[in-house]
């Protein structure tokens, strides 16, 4: 301990500290495509120099790691955390614990042998975490939780005791993996970055090309079909790489995932090398999200998110999940098993699943703003420019329009909405679904607002703003809209139970 009373953290904390580094480097992925694609047409031609360069920076991430975990300091008072950081840029973070919203952990493989965590702090203030102590003792974690649970809890409602609400196998980790979009996200956007790393790729592509076609050669005499098969194949076997790469990351993130029940909080915990536990308080729940994609639908599977308060990024640190109470996969009943936990007698009377039939339609009005001005309007002008340079080909630019309208009216299916005295639920999506359901009691500001459409159409468009963001409920009759905007202004000014 030093005279002042800050301490620093044990120097294991240096691994912390390299990965947070390499993780700020990694986090744009155009910087990092064309770092790789240089580097590899370097090392073609000047082995050595590569070598060097990459020596070098190794060394500057190390020494990096090396003054932030030395410049990184901590003090716990009577109030709360102070984390003091920074070389050049000082910043002094002051996290009193009556502010502090909960207490999640996470163990690398490395912590979990020495007995060590990474302990973080949420608060309402703060979309990522205000704060991070790393390489600490669980038995300091369990003090400090102590600490923050000893101010005067929130009310609502809670099961006593611990129970389990629910443990995924391999099974759904197998699921969450398959049912990923960011596989073909990662497919297109590859596709689209070949051409940024040279020749490498090319000679690649041709190699693996020319394996595909002489493994076919059986089928030389069947004329376009075998190109077609080629082609096939070859995205077959992209796909399928894909698909065993995001089943192998779901098993690293989400290994033995438990949800429980604690008391007045949830608790989340998973993960194969790195140990993650997040802590998220019942009433502090702002607003309930379900997601279901079109594989996940085609599964009856859902994946759902408790938004607790958020202000902002956390100075120096990036969003993440660290606040959230992430279900990356789970059945009808456990939605709703979930709901019920998180809004408790409010909301008894309303749905969270996507396909509850009680959702009510916003107007068809909806479909013409997007036909008029992404269809109509871009693909008339397309058309006339383009028929003044190449004639009557400039007519296929207003086949978009039909794309626009089929989108448009795919989009106003999926929208809708239901509620109850207490709870708010508005849908939306194209393919997928999307829920999002809030408590009247915990809304900070609503408003009502008409586009010159819907001035025409007496409909309207309710604003709902929450700590977690803002939730907007479009093309709906002028009269509901503003009945709901006097009603969920009541219920916030006259609620007596926390918001957050």
């Amino acid at each position: 301990m030093q005279a002042d009373g800050w301490l620093r953290t044990t120097p294991l904390a240096v691994f912390f500290f390299l990965g947070r580094t390499v993780k700020g480097l990694v986090s744009n992925f155009a910087n990092v495509a064309a770092s790789a694609a240089g580097l590899l047409i370097l090392i073609k031609q000047h082995v050595l120099i590569a070598a060097a360069g990459v020596g070098v920076g190794l060394v500057a991430l190390v020494a990096v790691a090396l003054l932030r975990y030395w410049f990184f300091q901590y003090r716990v008072d009577e109030d709360g955390v102070l984390i003091r950081q920074g070389l050049l840029k000082k910043t002094q973070l002051d996290m009193r614990f009556d502010r502090i919203q909960g207490i999640s952990t996470e163990q690398s493989l490395l912590y979990r042998l020495l007995g060590l965590v990474t302990v973080r702090f949420t608060t309402a203030g703060a979309a990522g975490d205000e704060g991070r102590l790393p390489a600490v003792t669980p038995e300091f974690v369990a003090r400090l939780r102590q600490r923050v649970d000893a101010k005067p809890a929130p009310q609502v409602e809670s099961s006593a005791g611990e129970t389990e609400v629910l443990k995924l196998g391999g099974g759904d980790v197998t699921r969450i993996g398959l049912t990923d979009p960011r596989v073909l996200q990662f497919a297109l956007l590859g596709t689209a970055l070949m051409p940024a790393f040279g020749n490498v790729f090319e000679e690649a592509f041709e190699r693996a090309a020319d394996l595909a076609t002489r493994s076919l050669a059986v089928l030389a005499d069947l004329g376009p079909l075998r190109a077609t098969l080629t082609v096939v194949t070859l995205f077959g076997a992209i796909m399928l790489v894909l698909l065993l790469g995001s089943v192998v990351v779901a098993f690293l993130r989400y290994h033995d995932y438990e949800l429980r029940q604690e008391g007045t909080a949830f608790r989340a915990s998973s993960g194969l090398l790195t140990r993650k536990d997040v802590t998220v308080e019942v009433g502090k729940v702002q607003q309930l999200s379900v997601r279901q994609g079109l594989v996940m639908g085609w599964m009856q599977r859902h994946r759902i998110q408790a938004l607790p308060a958020s202000g902002g990024p956390a100075v120096g640190e990036m969003p993440d999940d660290a606040q959230k109470l992430v279900v990356p996969i789970a059945g009808a009943r456990t939605v709703e098993n979930l709901r019920e936990r998180v809004f408790g007698s409010e909301g008894r009377r309303v749905s969270v699943l996507p396909r509850d039939n009680r959702f009510a339609p916003v107007s068809p009005y909806a479909v013409w703003p997007p036909v008029l001005w992404v269809g109509v309007a871009p693909a008339v002008v397309a058309s006339a420019v383009i028929t003044t340079m190449l004639g009557s080909t400039g007519l296929a630019c207003l086949g978009w329009i039909l794309v626009v309208a089929i989108v448009a009216c795919q989009r106003w299916r999926r929208r809708g909405y239901l509620h109850d005295d207490d709870v708010l639920v508005c849908r939306s999506g194209f393919l997928g679904y999307r829920v999002e359901a809030l408590l009247f009691r915990k809304v900070q500001q609503v408003s009502v607002s008409q586009s010159p459409l819907q001035r025409r159409r007496d409909l309207a468009a309710l604003h709902v703003h929450l700590a977690t963001g803002s939730v907007t409920l479009a093309y709906i009759e002028h009269a509901t809209a503003k009945r709901l905007c006097d009603y969920i202004l009541y219920k916030a000014a006259s609620s007596r139970l926390a918001w957050h």
